[in-house]
Order: structure tokens, then C-alpha cells, then sequence
């Protein structure tokens, strides 16, 4: 039975939020009433900050009491520092700290990381090779038999095997990535969690992560699908009046993709911190998008631009990895051996893997804490919950 948005789950606490009883919500210390426990009585809401702390008048003072241009209490060109009780500082943050908290966060805590990434992608691959392997000597069957053998290749039992491998990798990557966003969420207080810990964190919020997915995944294929059909038909109907066929194909055409990319990509950045709202908030399916629609609302391109370079950089370290595995799968292939060559080419994609999402996850997660910071002052409370935690 799944719980309502915001409660903790037994024996774990949502983000930042240290044990009941001793913080309040993100990790804020509660105030017993006025007279009791030695308790200071509650000023005013306005009259004072936080830490007790006159407030300025409104516009007089910038973030942590700085005067615009004046260097605010503490003379001209001062920046207090920010707290950093993990792998980074409790404050908005830069290109290059998000990805050096995402490396750091991986050296923190390599078991949950890399090890369970190289454990469960590689049972999928061991699967997906299996498939793999089986289609292949079908395909060598079939060229001694046949063609009515090569037909069978492409049954209905045939394909089934290998869409179901391949939904089982892309299902273990998922599982993995929102084991990950645990693991970065503590390392940014200064902890590391285990993976008992991990999963018994995450183990109730997965089934929204699997929801989730194939919720995107299918409004997705719909709308290609749809799209690409609207683009035809486009097509075809200036084709028709312009009676140019080839100008709408070379120019029109292109532009149309090009303009459903951009329309796909938008629906992207904006729900892309669904996951993280599921594992670290707790919220349900509907909510998380309509969160992460809100938490992205005015840093488009940001997160875009971010994410972009994100996908290119470990696009590239995986290709370069995967190169001595592929070489030599080439060699092996050129001999006329098969098998060979498919191990070491699943060999390469677990490697891959392994990279590629630790790091994805870890700078997900940052991006959703850097917003957060950015947006709600996440940062002071977060400041609160490494102190007392």
C-alpha cells in the first residue's frame, strides 16, 4: 500500500530529514511553545530571520545579508562561504561543480554507483546475449536450409525474446538510476548509504519509477507517431499545391522533423526531474510530473543546455571505451567466428553502462538539488539537516 506524499516510510526518512522526534521537515529544529523547555519565546513572523537575525528592509540587502554593491556587513567584494558538508557546496551551483559532484559523488560510494550498475546490467546482458546468440544461429541455420528457415527467424517468438531482453536492460538501467539519485542525494549531506539501506529506501517508490516510464514512453511514441503521420500528410498536401515535390521533401520536410525534435525535447527537459521527485520526495506519478513541471519553469534552457553537453560528454567516454572491445571483435569477426565477437560486444555496452549511468543519475540528482536550491532555499534547510544529522 503506498503512502501519501510527504510522510517518511518505516525506517528511512525522506530527503534531509534527519530521525522523528529530533528535526522538524527538511531537517528544521522544532520550537516547543513559549515557557516551556527553556524555550525563547517565537518573535513575530517579519521582525526577525533566520538565526534570530533582524531582516532588512525589503530590497536593502541581497542573499545572506549582502548589500547590492556594497559589499553588505561585511565590507566591499566580500561572498561568505557556503556550507559544504558533502560533495558540494550548499549553494546555487556552477557547470563545473555539478559535474565534479557527480565524480565525487560516484568515488564516495562506488558499490551503489558502479558495482550493483555492473551486477544488474550484466545479468541483462547475459540475457540479451542469450537472444542475441540463439537469433544468430538460426540466421546459420537458415543459410544452409533455406529461406523458409530465415522466415521462421522473423517469428513472432523470435522477436518477442528479443524485445523482452531488451525491455529487461532498459528496465535494470531504470531501477539503477533511481538507486543512484538515493546514493548522490545522501552524499551531498556528507553520508554514505549502503545498498541494504538504499533499497529498503527505495524499494516502494520503484513500482512509480517502472509507472512513470512507461506512462513518458508511451505519450512519446504517440506523439512521434502522430506527429511524423501530421508531417506527411503535410507533406504531401504542399507537394500538391506547389507541384514541386522535391523543394518540400529537401526544405520543408527536414524543417517540420527539425520543429518536432524541438517540440519533443521541451516535454523532455521539462519532465526530466520526475524521477528524482519520485525518489527522493515521495510523491505519486501524476504529482511528480506536475512538480517537475513547476521546478523547471523558467531554467529551460539551462537544464537543456546542461543536459545536452551531459549526453555528448558520456556519449564520447563510452564510445572510447567500447573501442578496444569492438576492434577486437572485428578481428574475430573477420575470421569467420560469430560468438566471439558477441560477447565481447556486450562485453563493451556493460562497460558502457557501468559509466554512463552512475553519471547521468548523479548529475539528474544535482540538477533537481541545484534547482531546488535556486527556487525554495533548499540550501539553508539542507545546511540545518548535515548539522544536526
Amino acid at each position: 500500500m503506498s503512502q501519501e506524499p510527504g510522510q517518511p516510510e518505516p525506517a528511512s526518512q525522506p530527503f534531509g530529514v534527519p530521525a522523528p522526534g529530533q528535526y522538524g521537515q527538511y531537517g528544521q529544529p522544532p520550537v516547543p511553545p513559549s515557557g516551556q523547555d527553556g524555550a525563547q519565546p517565537v518573535p513575530p513572523p517579519g521582525d526577525y530571520g533566520q538565526y534570530g537575525q533582524p531582516l532588512p528592509p525589503p530590497g536593502q540587502y541581497g542573499q545572506y545579508g549582502q548589500s547590492p554593491g556594497q559589499g553588505g556587513y561585511y565590507g566591499p567584494g566580500f561572498v561568505p562561504a557556503a556550507v559544504q558538508p558533502g560533495i558540494v557546496p550548499l549553494r546555487p551551483l556552477t557547470l563545473g561543480e555539478i559535474y565534479d559532484g557527480a565524480f565525487r559523488a560516484i568515488r564516495s560510494n562506488p558499490l551503489v554507483m558502479f558495482g550493483l550498475a555492473i551486477i544488474v546490467v550484466g545479468l541483462g546482458a547475459v540475457v540479451q546475449l542469450a537472444f542475441t546468440a540463439a537469433a544468430f544461429g538460426r540466421i546459420e541455420r537458415a543459410a544452409q536450409a533455406g529461406v523458409v528457415e530465415l522466415e521462421a527467424f522473423f517469428s513472432v517468438g523470435s522477436m518477442a525474446g528479443v524485445l523482452l531482453s531488451s525491455a529487461a536492460v532498459s528496465l535494470a538501467t531504470l531501477v539503477l538510476e533511481g538507486l543512484a539519485i538515493l546514493s548522490v542525494s545522501e552524499s551531498v549531506l556528507g553520508r554514505t548509504i549502503t545498498l541494504g539501506e538504499v533499497w529498503q529506501r527505495a524499494r516502494g517508490r520503484l513500482w512509480r519509477l517502472v509507472v512513470l516510464s512507461l506512462l513518458l514512453g508511451t505519450a512519446g511514441v504517440v506523439a512521434v507517431v502522430g506527429a511524423t503521420a501530421l508531417v506527411i500528410a503535410l507533406a504531401v498536401a504542399l507537394a500538391e499545391v506547389s507541384g514541386d515535390g522535391v523543394l518540400v521533401l529537401v526544405v520543408l520536410v527536414p524543417l517540420l522533423l527539425l520543429l518536432l525534435a524541438g517540440i519533443l525535447a521541451f516535454f523532455a527537459v521539462r519532465l526530466m526531474l520526475a524521477t528524482c521527485v519520485i525518489m527522493l520526495e515521495g510523491t505519486g506519478v501524476l504529482a511528480s510530473i506536475a512538480r517537475s513541471w513547476r521546478l523547471t519553469r523558467g531554467s529551460f534552457w539551462r537544464l537543456f543546455g546542461i543536459m545536452l553537453l551531459t549526453v555528448v560528454l558520456v556519449t564520447i567516454l563510452v564510445s572510447i571505451l567500447s573501442v578496444p572491445f569492438s576492434m577486437l571483435g572485428t578481428v574475430f569477426a573477420v575470421q569467420g567466428d560469430i560468438t566471439l565477437p558477441l560477447i565481447l560486444s556486450s562485453i563493451g555496452q556493460l562497460v558502457g553502462s557501468a559509466v554512463s549511468i552512475p553519471v547521468m543519475a548523479a548529475v539528474l540528482a544535482l540538477l533537481y538539488i541545484d534547482v531546488r536550491m535556486r527556487k525554495e532555499g533548499l540550501d539553508v534547510e539542507l545546511a540545518r539537516a548535515a548539522q544536526g544529522g
